[in-house]
């Protein structure tokens, strides 16, 4: 009887787990959304979803130098499976964004920002983005 209680009380544990993990997957549009590489967020609305796949060019200009083009990070996002290419930085210092079926993506921040001489692991990008309603 121990035994069944025991694996009562685990599967109970990993529906929870699994349930907050789903949950933590979702936004609400005009929600801000933090997404690590790899990471997809799905709309409460159930018709968007966005997954950032990566950065594809950094050349923003490092913490604490000097430099004569302040650069820009280049990402790639799939939306709703299309891969769009989204940068911020360069010419513009609007949001970047991307307008796909009803909804408005905007690439808000890619962090971290490089500092001088300190290489960034692909894998530590973190995006943050918002989607609206056109």
């Amino acid at each position: 009887m121990k035994k069944y209680f025991f694996l009562l009380s685990l599967a109970v544990l990993f529906g929870a787990s699994k349930c907050q993990e789903d949950a933590g997957n979702t936004f609400d549009l005009g929600e801000t959304i933090m997404l690590k590489v790899g990471e997809m967020s799905k709309c409460n609305c159930k018709t968007i979803a966005v997954q950032f796949t990566g950065v594809t060019e950094d050349s923003r200009c490092p913490k604490n130098t000097n430099c004569v083009w302040a650069g820009e990070v280049k990402t790639k996002m799939d939306i709703n499976g299309q891969m769009y290419e989204m940068k911020l930085g360069g010419d513009s210092k609007e949001p970047a964004s991307v307008e796909v079926d009803n909804f408005n993506v905007q690439l808000m921040e890619v962090s971290p920002y490089p500092e001088g001489g300190k290489k960034i692991d692909p894998a530590d990008y973190v995006v943050k983005v918002v989607v609206m309603e056109k």
